[in-house]
């Protein structure tokens, strides 16, 4: 059975965290589930903690994966974004080690995976509401995790309180960290940005993204203006607008329990300032100009694959291929010696020649054609060129606004790399004044150069002008 969901659990085990190990072999059997690829990633574990860890992946029959980060600042978006390039399905959540639910809930989350046609619908997500417990409320659910795993019902209360915030200090967030995402787009995503170290705010500039993508919400008012952590009972600012996706899992009775620790004394683990600071300037430059990270590679395929980019290549336009093609390496160079390692080298500007030189040397080489005016992504064998890719044509530069919509579910066998599906925007993608109405940019307008529209047009490959 093909698993429908890769549980990427990023951890750097060792003495400051709180109750690690037996936290993460109580997460590792509550998960255990035949729809589940429950997938550890170290980020820089000592040898003691690394041994832990693969003693752990063992004896639960999960797997596990490092970021070769030792002796560099603990990063749980690298180690998030490891895990999404390692997943073997085709839908990722992220389940951070002191997240726990009963079994019964991890099975709610794949059906929910399941109903919402996640791996089919790529820009689709969601968020698992958290409830961040307090002391108190957290030393019974901890006790229950370790002993067998929690009750079914044993986090009844939170829901039947009605309330995002108790008396005692509890409180849960609906927009949080343990996000559902299609793996393909993760990827072509760029995933987490790597500027940030430590933990926190990652999250909110990736949930930014994929909410642009998505569409479904309009923001409310205020939209960048940090709330903080509790309710306000108003809806302003970012993290209301990521509590609508995870609002209807809420109150369909799926919950995860962060249990209590001590603040964790890791070297540059908690950045709140410098990381905040850091989300509002990205949130502000995506919105303004469409930048994100570059696409990452699928590092679970075996497939090595090489871009040679050159001037205005048009490989924006690409960006949702870019992750099909394998374990991605670039050169700016336009040389022939890392491209003849590699199984696929798609090819966007440089020597010309060097397509008919790889081709011939047995290689499979995507070699994009014409990007200024419209452009054509061409398969060559060493027989030649094998045939056009007309299904990419409209993503590549110079498009304009006009450029067609994909009508259909496409399906292309690209030689070396195997099929690739291409799918039409997610109806719940659609650009209405509904939907974009409450957040156009700077300058009022829906439609036109600059706008929320036009930027959305691009970032959905509906057209690169």
């Amino acid at each position: 059975m093909n698993p429908a969901l890769t549980l990427v659990v990023p951890v750097r085990l060792g003495p400051s965290v709180h109750q690690g190990e037996a936290r993460l072999d109580a997460l590792l059997s509550a998960a255990a589930l035949p729809a589940i690829d429950r997938l550890i990633v170290d980020d820089g574990s000592e040898e003691a903690g690394r041994a832990v860890l693969e003693a752990l992946a063992d004896r639960h029959g999960a797997r596990l994966v490092s970021t070769g980060s030792r002796g560099l600042p603990f990063s749980i978006g690298r180690a998030r974004n490891a895990g999404v390039q390692h997943a073997h399905a085709a839908v990722a959540m992220f389940n951070d080690i002191d997240f726990h639910a009963p079994r019964e809930t991890y099975a709610r989350i794949v059906e929910e995976v399941l109903a919402r046609e996640i791996a089919s619908r790529p820009f689709r997500f969601f968020c698992v509401p958290v409830a961040f417990l307090s002391r108190r409320r957290s030393a019974p659910v901890e006790a229950a995790a370790l002993d067998g795993g929690i009750a079914p019902g044993m986090l009844a209360p939170l829901l039947a309180a009605g309330a995002l915030a108790l008396a005692d200090g509890t409180r849960i967030t609906l927009g949080s960290s343990a996000m559902v995402v299609n793996r393909w787009h993760y990827l072509a995503l760029g995933g987490h940005r790597r500027e940030f170290v430590g933990h926190g705010a990652e999250d909110f500039e990736l949930l930014h993204r994929l909410a642009s993508y998505l569409g479904r919400h309009p923001r409310p008012g205020d939209y960048y203006r940090d709330t903080g952590s509790r309710p306000t009972g108003r809806r302003i600012g970012f993290r209301a607008h990521f509590a609508d996706h995870g609002a209807d899992l809420l109150a369909g009775g799926v919950l995860l329990a962060h249990l209590w620790h001590p603040e964790r004394p890791i070297r540059d683990y908690k950045r709140k300032a410098e990381n905040f600071a850091l989300l509002d300037r990205c949130m502000r430059d995506f919105d303004a100009t469409g930048r994100q990270p570059p696409p990452l590679g699928d590092l679970a395929s075996g497939r090595r694959a090489l871009v040679v980019a050159g001037g205005e290549s048009g490989l924006e336009g690409l960006r949702h291929l870019l992750p099909h093609l394998g374990d991605l390496g670039t050169d700016a160079s336009g040389g022939t010696a890392r491209a003849e390692a590699a199984d696929v080298v798609l090819l966007a500007g440089g020597d010309p020649g060097l397509a008919t030189r790889l081709a011939a040397a047995g290689r499979t080489i995507l070699q994009i054609d014409g990007a200024s005016d419209g452009g054509r992504l061409l398969v060559r064998t060493a027989d030649g060129p094998d045939g056009v890719c007309e299904a990419f044509a409209h993503r590549l530069a110079g498009t304009g606004d006009d450029a067609p919509r994909p009508t259909a579910f496409r399906r292309i066998d690209l030689p070396g790399v195997g099929a690739w599906s291409f799918a039409d925007p997610d109806p719940l993608c659609e650009e209405t004044p509904a939907a974009t109405g409450s957040r156009p940019p700077a300058g009022g307008t829906l439609e036109g150069p600059g706008t929320w529209n036009h930027w959305r047009r691009r970032l959905l490959g509906l057209s690169s002008g």
